[in-house]
């Protein structure tokens, strides 16, 4: 049997530092809302440095900042070299230094939602792709102002805060809360 197994078998690829490879989604959960709708491969990043025999560590975006960074040579693809030789992407601006503290520009304000009784947005940064986007607490996004007004003003029913009190439509409210039955009992 080990004989069979062996005249099919080939040897794993094995991947360099810089190499850039598409990861298998196949057993990562994604908000799709059907399996049959995901994307099959994800990337593609970057091979920061080898872990193990069969094992990689890759750069993943800060959008996938919960998914542990390693993966065995089964889940990665080689991705295939750039189609347009010469064409680079632009490098993304470098933050703005604040009182020794880094800044970065909000281009735009996607979503907002209430994560463990704070209000969160979902801010695009300048410069950055869209999988780069992230949830900052409504303190990091104080300076955006009109952005926040603006996007407010697109999606009312998005939780919100106005003078220090956190306002969410009422309707959402009653969906989330168990039925209050008063009087006699069941």
């Amino acid at each position: 049997m080990a004989r069979y197994y062996d005249q099919r078998r080939i040897p794993a690829p094995e991947y360099k530092p810089g190499d850039r490879v598409y990861l298998d989604a196949s057993d990562i959960q994604m908000t799709r809302p059907s399996k049959k709708l995901s994307h099959r491969y994800l990337g593609p990043y970057t091979i920061e440095r080898q872990v193990g025999p069969l094992a990689y560590k890759l750069r993943l975006p800060r959008s996938m900042s919960r998914l542990h960074p390693v993966f065995n040579a089964v889940k990665l693809r080689l991705a295939p070299p750039d189609p347009i030789p010469g064409r680079r992407a632009r490098p993304p601006p470098p933050p703005t230094l604040i009182d020794d503290e880094e800044w970065f520009d909000v281009e735009d304000i996607l979503d907002s939602r209430f994560f463990r009784r704070k209000l969160q947005y979902k801010v695009k940064w300048k410069g950055y792709g869209y999988e780069d986007a992230s949830w900052e607490p409504v303190e990091n996004v104080a300076h955006a102002r009109n952005l926040v007004r603006e996007f407010h003003r697109r999606h009312p029913d998005a939780p919100k805060q106005v003078c220090g009190m956190f306002l969410v439509d009422p309707a959402a409210l009653r969906a989330t809360r168990a039925p209050v039955h008063r009087g006699a009992a069941p």
